[in-house]
């Protein structure tokens, strides 16, 4: 049975089981007393669908938030993302930043409410001992992303989010946001209206099992969520209050729905305490970034020099897999993707940051476009220091048009291009997803929805095996024929990978790079946690 279907006879099944929940307050929507409303949206999930009592008052840091002006700069959280690596399109979507401000783009959102996936449900007597592991199936955020589940982003019990709909983009998670409290016909579909745009919906991962054999799938684990995840909820928190320009109202998905029937019995287990505290630490980090004066994080380092590098033949001598560490086998087609060296021009085209300023550098026209189309450039400034930029979101205004230089490219990659913002690279060959260092013949850049592949995977090629490679010190090697899933791009779809050759602007590997849809090859998930590791390390900036 497909996974998209079990899902959703499982979303039914809790439903129809939770209806405890009626005869239960709901929450005051319509009032102006927005403390009041906060506290009814925070009363405690219970098991079977129950909710406990109202917060008298409403916690710290909460109570110094909610109802009072947005008090975080978007400079500082974009810094704090940029120190961490963590990339924006992760987090519901990119700052929106027109007209040299940043837009609050979400001027209806109101309500931050929390889900769990209740899913998958085991039959077993306990959960599975790694479910907060990689090596649990249901922490690939793949697997979420290609469900129906009506959400904005999902979060892994590793603390990784995937934005499935961006934060500006009405979702209808809950069946108060989508008029359920009235009946079919004219009036739901007015209240539906009414209330679009207003609730940012986010799906924690977490199973379910029986507390009893007579029961639906009930019991939650205990926490419910890892500290990881709460994290990661405040950092979304966070960053989608700032895109409000309001601190949004956090609220638990049943609470929101009382008592209204079939209401789901979501979040199981979640430990407010633990994600305030998350929450506090957060807002002390953020205060504490430090912005340059050109836009970038300072505490964001420079890219080293990509001329000659520290790669040896003795980085490629990982051993053939066996049958038993040779996972799904995958059918992939494949282009590849160099480190752009430029010059610095003064007065040419600068390097922007997703804020609208310079970063610093300044390159010609066809310099800067084939740095766009590449993602990744190293400016030099003629005497000996080098300094490398990755692509790291789209802008709001065109900087210049690439057709030109490009002439059989299509109108919409030029149009994408043109709007090319930059950040500062963590490593001396660019930076990936997650703040990982790119690796010249390592690194290949996957769907940022992580389908089929999932960043951090690694992945065997048999037609990689054994060929030549030209190192960025002039040595070669024989490559060994793994790869590692360490960043994205725009243009990277489904089975596309995309492989990263270093300063190498020759085709690596013409034996199954064939730059068309129509070139595919066979490839494998590598299920060995010690090549995992090797090349989880070599990608650590």
């Amino acid at each position: 049975m497909r996974l998209a279907f079990k899902l959703a006879v499982a979303g039914l099944f809790l439903s129809l089981c939770a209806s405890a929940s009626l005869g239960q307050v709901s929450c005051p929507f319509g009032t102006t007393d927005t403390d009041r409303l906060a506290r009814c949206l925070l009363r405690p999930v219970r098991r079977g669908g129950n909710l406990g009592p109202t917060p008298a008052t409403l916690p710290a840091p909460l109570d110094a938030l909610i109802g009072k002006p947005m008090n975080v700069s978007a400079e500082k959280l974009q810094a704090h993302l940029r120190a961490r690596g963590i990339k924006e399109a992760d987090l519901g979507g990119a700052l929106v930043f027109r007209g040299g401000r940043f837009v609050n783009d979400l001027t209806r959102a109101r309500y931050f409410v929390f889900h769990d996936t209740s899913f998958p449900e085991i039959n077993a007597a306990d959960f599975p001992a790694d479910i907060n592991a990689a090596s649990w199936r249901f922490n690939r955020l793949s697997v979420w992303l290609a469900t129906p589940t009506p959400t904005h982003v999902f979060v892994n019990r590793l603390g990784e989010s995937a934005t499935k709909a961006n934060f500006s983009q009405n979702v209808n998670g809950t069946k108060y946001d989508s008029g359920r409290d009235a009946p079919p016909g004219a009036e739901r579909s007015r209240r539906a209206a009414a209330r679009a745009g207003q609730f940012i919906h986010i799906e924690l991962v977490q199973p379910r099992r029986k507390s009893n054999p007579r029961t639906f799938f009930d019991l939650g684990p205990t926490p419910g969520m890892t500290a990881k995840q709460l994290d990661r909820l405040a950092l979304l928190y966070v960053a989608a209050s700032v895109r409000a320009g309001r601190w949004l109202l956090p609220a638990f998905h049943l609470a929101v729905d009382s008592p209204l029937r079939d209401a789901h019995d979501d979040p199981q287990n979640f430990d407010l305490d633990v994600w305030l505290g998350n929450l506090r630490t957060l807002l002390s980090d953020v205060e504490a970034a430090s912005v340059a004066p050109d836009g970038g994080g300072t505490d964001a380092p420079l890219g080293g020099s990509v001329s000659a590098g520290s790669l040896t033949a003795a980085d490629f001598n990982l051993p053939e897999p066996t049958a038993a560490t040779r996972g799904e086998r995958l059918t992939l087609w494949s282009t590849f993707y160099h480190v752009f060296p430029a010059r610095q021009l003064d007065g040419g085209q600068p390097l922007l940051g997703t804020n609208g300023r310079s970063l610093g550098a300044s390159v010609s026209a066809s310099d800067w476009c084939n740095a766009a189309l590449e993602g990744t450039v190293a400016v030099s400034n003629g005497a000996g220091a080098t300094r490398t930029f990755n692509f790291s979101d789209r802008g709001g205004g065109r900087q210049l048009d690439c057709s030109r230089f490009f002439p059989s490219v299509a109108r919409a990659t030029i149009n994408a291009l043109a709007r090319t913002r930059f950040e500062i690279a963590r490593g001396a060959f660019g930076t990936g997803v997650r703040g990982m260092a790119l690796v010249p013949y390592r690194s290949i850049a996957v769907d940022n929805r992580q389908r089929p592949i999932p960043f951090g995977a690694v992945v065997f090629i048999p037609q990689a095996r054994g060929k030549e490679i030209l190192l960025p010190s002039g040595a070669t090697a024989r490559h060994d024929g793994y790869f590692f899933a360490a960043d994205t791009g725009g243009l990277i779809k489904l089975n596309h990978i995309d492989v990263f050759s270093g300063t190498n602007a020759r085709n690596p590997f013409p034996e199954f790079i064939k730059s068309r849809e129509t070139g595919t090859f066979t490839a494998f998930f590598i299920n060995d946690p010690a090549i995992t590791a090797r090349l989880t390390a070599a990608h650590r900036p």
